[in-house]
């Protein structure tokens, strides 16, 4: 019974640790197309894409800060600054920091 146990809960952690990878893959997956029509100057689009990635992953640093930069592209300054400083709390890398803190200005 002991053993059945153990491989119930080494199968659950194996199954947790993949759902997490597949929710990673699908924000990255969302902030990769983001970032490609945010390039191509389609910035509700990629306002949109953005959004996506935040419903999988809202603690995402990626996803808040492109999401910051598409509202102020859009002139939305309001949530640009909503965005930029939900990204400020995502990370406590000083370098991603002062790039937040370079927008905001």
């Amino acid at each position: 019974m002991r053993k059945i146990g153990s491989f119930m809960f080494a199968l659950s952690i194996a199954v947790m640790s993949l759902g997490g990878n597949a929710l990673a893959q699908g924000t990255r997956s969302y902030v990769n197309k983001g970032v490609n029509v945010y390039n191509k100057e389609k910035y509700a689009e990629s306002e949109s894409l953005f959004r996506k990635g935040l419903e999988k992953a809202p603690k995402n640093f990626q996803a808040n800060f492109n999401l910051g930069d598409s509202y102020y592209k859009q002139d939305n300054y309001q949530n640009a600054l909503k965005y930029f400083q939900s990204a400020l709390s995502k990370t406590k890398n000083p370098i991603l920091k002062s790039k937040v803190y370079h927008n905001i200005g």
